[in-house]
């Protein structure tokens, strides 16, 4: 399991969802949205605590607020609003959904909310903004990415990795250190800044790009080896999407058969081969891509079927390159 799956994995389990954004992190993608007039609602937030919040109180008037809201789960949930001079300070019932889209509801199409939901509420934090139809900024965990109703929302181009100029975060925990987490901010606002169109320089090589044995697409291991002169499909990993200008690639799907995507190909006599020397049978070779391989790997993890072995590269999202944006020559 790697370091973020564990992080995310082990909040689910304990609760414990106290991972603080730093101030210069929120800085770094918030000014990149226009947000004059608008009301800004932390609704994950404790003033005491959280920089989303402080970060907004202190740049009230550089931004042209019109006003700051922030509600938070505790035993004694209270809403805060600041309108540039007052703060007011009212106990609530809850800090959870069904009291936020009151406030959502009241102020309509000048609210955002802007905040970093708990890693164990994402899914039902996610789609509560998205039934809502709100306008949002959030940080979360780059495995969202992954998630049925997020990825979807990004293939329809509904929403989009903001801005930021990082990729992994340090977050403060309630004890004073830092846990580095692989991040990544998403919106549904059109922002001042997109990343940059890249060039892409690599042709298409058979042997770098290696087609997957199960779908009709190339593999692709780095957005940089992306190929310029390839019309196809190409499999490449997840963080291209944070890394890439969106405009520059469609997204076809992602690889796993949990997000709907179907493949050419059924095993039906897997065997998986791990690391550590031990086998058994298996039938995740139909859930995500494979790639064959001529030989079984020592020490490595990899797959069997039919005398034929594999391995399964980590998560990809099959793209399309956008000709409008890039060198492809027919």
């Amino acid at each position: 399991m790697t370091e973020n799956r564990k992080v995310l994995h082990n909040a689910k389990l304990a609760k414990d969802d106290e991972f603080y954004t730093q101030m210069i992190d929120i800085e770094s993608c918030i000014e990149n949205f226009g947000l004059n007039n608008k009301v800004i609602y932390c609704n994950c937030d404790d003033p005491s605590f959280s920089n989303f919040y402080k970060f907004f109180k202190i740049n009230f008037t550089k931004l042209g607020l019109k006003r700051l809201i922030s509600t938070y789960k505790s035993d004694e949930p209270y809403r805060y609003d600041y309108d540039g001079i007052n703060e007011i300070k009212t106990p609530i019932e809850s800090g959870l959904f069904e009291y936020n889209s009151n406030i959502i509801n009241e102020f309509k199409d000048d609210i955002i909310v802007v905040t970093n939901p708990p890693f164990s509420l994402y899914k039902e934090f996610f789609n509560f903004l998205i039934d809502l139809k709100v306008k949002f900024i959030i940080i979360a965990n780059l495995n969202v990415l992954g998630y049925r109703d997020t990825f979807s929302k990004l293939r329809e181009r509904e929403i989009m990795v903001a801005y930021s100029g990082k990729q992994t975060y340090e977050f403060i925990r309630p004890d004073g250190t830092l846990k580095r987490v692989p991040s990544l901010w998403l919106t549904n606002i059109k922002q001042n800044q997109e990343l940059p169109i890249r060039e892409f320089k690599t042709k298409y090589n058979p042997e770098l790009h290696q087609k997957y044995d199960n779908y009709n697409a190339i593999n692709c291991d780095k957005t940089a080896d992306i190929p310029c002169d390839y019309n196809g499909v190409i499999g490449v990993p997840i963080t291209t999407l944070i890394i890439l200008n969106h405009k520059q690639y469609n997204i076809v799907n992602l690889g796993a058969v949990k997000n709907g995507c179907k493949f050419d190909k059924q095993y039906q006599n897997t065997t998986i081969h791990r690391a550590d020397g031990t086998s058994s049978k298996t039938s995740v070779l139909n859930n995500y891509l494979n790639l064959e391989i001529p030989n079984k790997l020592e020490n490595k993890t990899c797959y069997e079927d039919n005398g034929k072995f594999y391995i399964q590269p980590y998560a990809r999202v099959l793209i399309t390159l956008n000709k409008d944006f890039n060198n492809i020559k027919e």
